[in-house]
């Protein structure tokens, strides 16, 4: 009886761990009680009964799906219209009005030039030479230009020079007449061929080479041709800067000097060069043209 009261109160309390670890929560790992634990001497203590109990089953979380990549396309991006192709800045604002229909030009004028008579004669320790009879016209010149069609214009000149080679020595005073010619005209540039008339005024007497008296003449003719080319641009809506620059070809020339071998007739061919200015007297047809611009202060 003494023998199974000790194994009755061993059995309990081994059986109170037991039941405690079955109420502890499936993660907590049973903690097994040493033996010193109880009130019994170690000699007589027995090897514990395991008791297992099944933990609840724990259901494993379920795994998130991995990322899928997913390629995402960019929006179609509208295509613009292209820009519509004009002229640059400075072109667009550049002063370029049709050809009018009338228009007034005036200008000074060099030419036409005639080679005189030379001689030369030499010493005793000095040689000289001597030109007389010459001329060279500087003037001035205006011109009314119609537009027939189109490029094509007709074209009425006024003329008057003035000999800048002194008197007695230079033949005649200067040149006074008229021309009329066609020619083609753009915005930029114009060639044109026409028909003058130029008859001088002055006595056609001179001081020849080594004389000290009138003794020689040289007779200009009437009749001239000239062909010229020349560039203009507008600085105004109206009004533009040309020059040109001709061929002359004539009048004729009768000399007669104290030489027989500088007695000629000859025709002269020279030159003329023009620079002036040009004004629109009748404008094209439609053609309006823009306010002027009000001209703005510099900013220092």
């Amino acid at each position: 009886m003494r023998r199974v009261v000790p194994e009755l109160a061993l059995a309990a309390s081994l059986a109170a761990p037991a039941l405690a670890r079955a109420q502890v929560p499936a993660e907590v790992a049973p903690v097994p009680v040493p033996a010193s634990a109880t009130n019994e001497p170690a000699a007589n203590e027995r090897a514990p009964t395991l008791i297992e109990v099944e933990a609840p089953a724990v259901e494993a979380p379920t795994p998130a799906p991995a990322p899928v990549a997913v390629q995402v396309e960019p929006a179609p991006v509208a295509s613009l219209p292209p820009a519509p192709i004009g002229p640059p800045t400075s072109a667009a604002s550049e002063i370029s009005p049709p050809r009018p229909r009338l228009q007034l030009s005036a200008g000074l004028v060099l030419g036409p030039h005639a080679v005189g008579e030379g001689d030369c004669q030499s010493g005793d320790g000095y040689d000289q030479c001597q030109h007389r009879g010459n001329f060279l016209g500087a003037g001035a010149t205006i011109e009314l230009r119609a537009q027939l069609f189109k490029a094509l214009y007709l074209h009425a000149r006024g003329i008057m020079v003035g000999n800048v080679r002194p008197r007695p020595y230079a033949v005649h005073s200067g040149l006074a007449g008229a021309g009329l010619g066609l020619g083609a005209y753009s915005r930029l540039a114009f060639i044109r061929g026409e028909y003058m008339l130029l008859p001088a005024f002055g006595p056609s007497t001179y001081v020849p080479p080594f004389y000290n008296k009138q003794v020689a003449r040289d007779d200009y003719g009437l009749h001239a041709g000239m062909i010229s080319g020349g560039l203009h641009k507008y600085v105004s809506a109206r009004t533009a800067i040309e020059a040109w620059a001709g061929l002359v070809v004539g009048p004729s020339s009768h000399r007669q000097t104290v030489t027989e071998q500088a007695s000629e007739r000859r025709v002269l061919i020279s030159f003329m060069i023009n620079l002036g200015m040009a004004f629109d007297l009748v404008l094209a047809r439609g053609y309006v043209p823009p306010p002027k611009q009000p001209r703005q202060r510099r900013q220092w």
